[in-house]
């Protein structure tokens, strides 16, 4: 790997078993629901860029487990990726997402649209230096699976933490409230 290229991690040779570990993982703490390849739609367009319904890998909604855990965001967004991709077309994917409302549907129904607070790449390694900050302005965090835990974060703030035995604490994510002039 060249200098500077940051890449996920992990050993997963395709994004399904990724997400099946994601899956796994999420399903053991019995804190979110979860929604699989949510469709959506952009709020507002962009000039000179194709017309295409955004498509996000998952949305977890908190239960009254992962609220009473100090979950505060409401429904957040996982995009998957496999193993040992350069992050960066994930990033501006995810920050296109950011721009969008998704539809949540139950046995094909529709019965809510959400704007996602922050959105999570997995699998992915921390991040450091220039692109982390640019990642927390943007409310773009990273879920990094471990021995352990499954951990959600953000510039360098661990927001959300699942242990092996479903175990959730969640804390506050200072970041991303911003807007304008730095």
């Amino acid at each position: 790997m060249m200098p500077g290229q940051t890449r996920t991690n992990g050993a997963f040779a395709n994004e399904s078993d990724a997400m099946a570990a994601f899956d796994a993982w999420v399903k053991r703490s019995d804190a979110f629901s979860i929604y699989e390849e949510c469709d959506g739609d952009y709020l507002a367009s962009r000039v000179a860029v194709e017309a295409k319904r955004p498509r996000i890998d998952r949305i977890l909604v908190p239960r009254q487990k992962a609220l009473d855990a100090g979950w505060k965001y409401g429904a957040l967004g996982i995009e998957g990726k496999r193993s040992g991709i350069k992050i960066g077309q994930a990033l501006s994917q995810i920050i296109d997402y950011s721009q969008a409302a998704f539809e949540l549907r139950k046995e094909g129904h529709l019965f809510a649209s959400v704007v996602l607070r922050w959105i999570f790449l997995y699998p992915c390694e921390h991040q450091y230096g220039d692109i982390c900050s640019v990642m927390a302005q943007q409310r773009i965090g990273w879920v990094t699976l471990g021995l352990r835990a499954m951990t959600f974060t953000c510039g360098g703030i661990n927001g959300l933490s699942i242990s092996d035995i479903g175990d959730v604490a969640a804390h506050v994510l200072p970041m991303g409230n911003k807007r304008g002039s730095r």
